[in-house]
């Protein structure tokens, strides 16, 4: 059952109805991709293909769809997507993006910035 019509303040304080979120599955995640926020769609494809249809395992499925589906709530409401793009730039710029590392000790840098880890996702 796909989640009820979201409604949010948009620009100059107008309503701006989002798309609802679609069924849980790989196919209507993938219609709504390509109908609301048509830009990741080649890369769910290839990533898809890669991750699922190369394997011939359904195994990393959820985590799959988990990423995807957390990728399209932000794509489909504008402010955000930049908003979160906007964070992600500024701090693959600093150098204070760190917080901990294995040992948790602060102020240690981890091994890759926050940009390199979302790239590497499935």
């Amino acid at each position: 059952m796909p989640a009820p019509a979201l409604h949010v303040e948009g620009r100059e304080g107008e309503p701006q109805r989002l798309p609802t979120m679609p069924e849980h599955t790989p196919r209507a995640l993938r219609s709504a991709i390509q109908e609301h926020a048509p830009r990741p769609l080649p890369d769910f494809e290839t990533r898809w293909k890669r991750v699922i249809g190369d394997t011939f395992t359904i195994t990393p499925a959820p985590a799959f769809m988990r990423l995807w589906w957390t990728q399209h709530a932000t794509e489909r409401h504008p402010a955000l997507d930049s908003h979160l793009r906007d964070l992600d730039a500024r701090a693959a710029k600093t150098d204070e993006w760190w917080a901990t590392t294995d040992s948790g000790a602060a102020g240690s840098r981890p091994a890759a910035p926050l940009a390199a880890l979302s790239a590497a996702a499935p």
